[in-house]
């Protein structure tokens, strides 16, 4: 049976695209190009296994990725897993979770899965309301940040050597490490490190007027899926690309001019008070400082 063997698992804003586009640049790899849902699926039948077999047919790389960053946080999909990959292998990329929350936010806006407002009023809402309204999508900003409590349910049913844990900042500069370290831990040729593009990244839009306009371009080019908010292409997105595409170019255009808008230091400590309980337990699941502010 041909299935994924490797997980990208999270966490969500934390680059695991750019991993997915290096690994894709291997011999020995195989990357499913889109996301797959199919382990969070709301109407998972294991019986559909087929469904997702096939996607990975006729495939002779050793290694077959599936990359779906929001799994860290769907317990559901660990006993999935476990059923029809019992050996899978496990990369995470863990971000700050202050910046990821940050960038988070604005990722949310701009596909209008939360209202066009201010930082300093709309996440420090979501800060106080956490508490009460843990099912919102709102929420999920600040709960994808908990690595550690995830992590340990992930652990309890697969071993911790069936996971590598990297910051993201071990994929800066001087990656020739970590790579290093990736290689040996899926067991194959530790090759010339992949120039990581750019281009691979999930570019953020900060500012107002190029955010007001990707979010113009969003809801006329995607579609929102499942519990985990997956974005789809629309079927009419090839049609209306000459309206959403120009429009969706001018933000990025617009937002590269601009400095990058910061938030304040009160609502960025808010936010480390709210992980620190949070980064003790991620540091001590791996022994080691997997999680630290920058």
């Amino acid at each position: 049976m041909s299935l994924p063997n490797v997980f990208i698992i999270g966490s969500q804003k934390s680059s695991s695209t750019m991993i997915q586009s290096a690994l894709s640049s291997h011999k020995d790899c195989y990357t499913e190009h889109a996301e797959n849902q199919f382990f969070e699926d709301q109407e998972y039948d294991c019986k559909r296994i087929d469904m997702l077999e096939q996607k990975f047919s006729n495939i002779d790389a050793s290694i077959r990725v599936l990359k779906r960053p929001t799994l860290l946080t769907r317990p559901s999909a660990i006993d999935r897993i476990k059923l029809h990959v019992p050996n899978a292998k496990f990369i995470v990329v863990l971000r700050d979770p202050v910046s990821r929350a940050i960038s988070a936010y604005y990722h949310y806006m701009r596909y209008n899965l939360i209202p066009h407002e201010d930082i300093e009023v709309g996440l420090n809402n979501i800060l106080d309301n956490y508490h009460e309204d843990k099912s919102g999508v709102a929420s999920e900003i600040l709960e994808y940040g908990l690595y550690g409590r995830y992590l340990n349910i992930w652990l309890d049913s697969f071993d911790k050597e069936k996971f590598l844990v990297f910051r993201t900042e071990e994929f800066g500069k001087d990656s020739e490490v970590a790579f290093k370290r990736l290689f040996e831990f899926l067991e194959i040729d530790n090759v010339e490190v992949p120039i990581l593009n750019d281009k691979k990244k999930n570019i953020g839009i900060y500012n107002t007027l190029p955010l007001t306009m990707a979010r113009l371009a969003s809801r006329v080019k995607v579609s929102v899926h499942g519990e985990g908010h997956y974005t789809k292409r629309r079927k009419s997105s090839l049609v209306t690309a000459p309206i959403w595409y120009p429009l969706e170019r001018l933000a990025f255009f617009i937002e590269s001019k601009n400095q990058k808008k910061e938030c304040s230091d009160f609502l960025k400590r808010r936010l480390a008070d709210f992980y620190l309980e949070d980064q003790k337990i991620t540091n001590d699941l791996f022994q080691q400082t997997v999680v630290h502010r920058t």
